[in-house]
């Protein structure tokens, strides 16, 4: 994003907070550097809850620039997800306390599997254990869970004082917190096609696998996960495989043959990504 449009962007933020303000006391807007090193812009509302959600902004500003909404109306939509967010039953009942206790903070970290690439500014002030070249593990705490999805946060200086460990053998601990909170999942591509498009037939031509967890949601993390790859490859009589980087979310693995051609997986790579 160029300051020029960050500059924009903060102007139109600046806008819903005035307008918000005319119903919540606190209002904040934040910059949050997000994965890729993109930037985001969101509004914060705070009240006696002890914690609040971001509500990005980014979405919101291109509906406006497109005139597909007025500040007013982008506005209400906001107040209705804050409204929501209180009545929030695992939002209401986060409790404080859980980041100033060692126990819960052990309890509820978990790693992010993160690219080092484009991605300077979002690693600058983590916490994180390098996993392999280019690729580093990052420390999150889980704050709450519930059927929509869960919601975390970085762990920060203060937290990891308090949990006061070697940080490779806190990454013992949060890969198999996150392994217990995010179970791997692995599924043929085939099928995962055949969900996206059920009436369709699809031909079966290679052997390619989707490795994510149950959640979706930061999946590429599973690869880290202890003998999970070795008992897939045990499972399917495999001696090699290759792994292919796709997403945050998902990695795709592909069995290794006498006739898997490099250029055909470089190719792969490249329409993945």
């Amino acid at each position: 994003m160029s300051n020029e449009s960050l500059k924009e962007l903060l102007e139109f933020a600046d806008d819903i907070k005035s307008v918000l303000e005319k119903k919540y006391q606190k209002v904040e807007v934040n910059q949050v550097i997000k994965n890729n090193d993109e930037m985001l812009v969101a509004v914060t509302v705070r009240d006696e809850s002890a914690v609040a959600p971001n509500i990005y902004l980014n979405g919101f500003y291109k509906d406006f620039v497109d005139n597909k909404a007025t500040v007013d109306e982008i506005s209400v939509q906001i107040q209705r997800i804050v409204d929501e967010s209180k009545e929030n039953d695992s939002i209401k009942s986060i409790d404080l306390d859980i980041f100033v206790d060692k126990n819960e903070l052990k309890d509820r970290v978990f790693i992010k599997l993160v690219g080092t690439e484009n991605n300077e500014k979002y690693l600058e002030a983590a916490y994180k254990v390098d996993v392999a070249d280019g690729l580093v593990a990052v420390f999150y705490i889980m704050v709450c869970e519930d059927d929509n999805g869960f919601m975390s946060t970085k762990l920060s200086k203060d937290m990891y004082e308090i949990l006061d460990m070697p940080l490779q053998e806190l990454y013992e601990v949060a890969r198999r917190n996150t392994e217990e909170i995010m179970p791997a999942r692995i599924t043929t591509m085939l099928d995962v096609l055949g969900s996206l498009a059920p009436n369709d037939v699809i031909e079966d031509e290679i052997p390619l696998y989707v490795v994510t967890n149950i959640k979706s949601v930061n999946g590429a993390t599973v690869v880290l996960y202890e003998g999970v790859l070795k008992d897939f490859c045990i499972k399917h009589d495999i001696s090699e495989l290759y792994i292919i980087p796709s997403s945050v979310c998902e990695v795709l693995i592909l069995p290794k043959t006498e006739s898997t051609s490099l250029e055909y997986l470089l190719e792969m790579v490249q329409e993945v990504n």
